[in-house]
């Protein structure tokens, strides 16, 4: 009997959960389907190969979309899109990524999430416990090769990315912020797809004034692979790219599973934020404990 596109539809869908392959052929996502897969913790039948097919459909899409916004920035001819690695195995190991870039607020929400229990890494911050070498202002063993490699040639740098496996991070890193994880983002999202994801944000043409006094900090895009510091870069494509990579993120994660905040806009009791938002995925409510005395209420921010 000769198959329908309806029965291909039917074999590859049970309990109203679609794999990638079910979505329309004119490449329009399966919104719906999407959330059922992709808020895994509520799914009973949760399969991270079905999130991650899934996850990896999104990315494309947004990356496309991504690339054309880009396009205004007047970044350099050395730059090169993302490509999704298809060699990397994706991980169900429950992770946090503030995907926020640099000046956001990111050492703000590092020490919430150590307050709420949390281990992880931030770029030479002494505060996040997962960063041994972090007071003699070193990486931390597991990241120096790929931060190493993001200051070299085009072709170097895109070698080294595709090889390093995320996967492999060390089990006490709980969460990563900063450089090279936010320039990295796709690519470390791609292989901890049910992650949640924390984007710090500010006014981007603020955001670039201020970055400059980093002046050799890579620009904010997926993959800086050759490209000077954003001393070298107007303001107005500074912020472009930024807002660009922001709108990356809102295109790619989850609203369930992405949490967006802007620090230089309000001032928050960010522990208890974090807190609701990553919920049953914390030590402190594992541990039956709901208290947070040291929460860090954060004034707004300014520079």
């Amino acid at each position: 009997m000769a198959m329908t596109p309806r029965r291909v539809l039917l074999l590859l869908c049970t309990m109203r959960m679609c794999l990638a392959a079910s979505c329309g052929a004119d490449g329009q996502a399966c919104d719906a389907e999407d959330q059922a897969l992709l808020q895994h913790e509520s799914n009973p039948r949760f399969n991270i190969l079905q999130v991650s097919q899934t996850t990896v459909r999104k990315a494309k899409r947004c990356a496309n979309q991504y690339s054309t916004k880009l396009a205004s920035a007047n970044i350099s001819s050395e730059y090169r899109p993302w490509k999704y690695r298809s060699s990397m195995p994706a991980s169900s190991r429950n992770m946090v990524i503030g995907a926020g870039m640099g000046t956001t607020g990111t050492h703000s929400v590092v020490v919430a999430l150590e307050e709420l229990g949390l281990k992880g890494y931030h770029f030479k911050d002494a505060r996040a416990s997962a960063n041994e070498h972090a007071k003699e202002h070193e990486l931390p063993d597991y990241v120096v090769p790929i931060v190493e490699q993001l200051k070299q040639n085009t072709t170097a740098c895109l070698g080294a990315i595709e090889t390093f496996d995320f996967s492999t991070l060390p089990e006490n890193v709980e969460y990563v912020s900063d450089t090279p994880f936010t320039e990295l983002f796709l690519d470390i999202y791609m292989q901890f797809p049910t992650a949640k994801v924390v984007l710090t944000t500010r006014p981007s043409l603020d955001w670039a004034k201020s970055r400059k006094k980093h002046a050799n900090s890579p620009p904010p895009v997926l993959r800086p692979c050759g490209l000077a510091g954003v001393k070298d870069y107007a303001d107005a494509d500074l912020a472009a790219m930024l807002d660009s990579y922001n709108d990356l993120v809102r295109c790619v994660v989850p609203p369930g599973n992405l949490l967006e905040v802007d620090l230089f806009a309000n001032g928050t009791n960010l522990t208890e934020t974090l807190a609701s938002f990553l919920d049953n995925r914390l030590p402190v409510f594992q541990e039956g404990r709901v208290e947070h005395p040291g929460a860090v209420n954060v004034k707004k921010h300014t520079v």
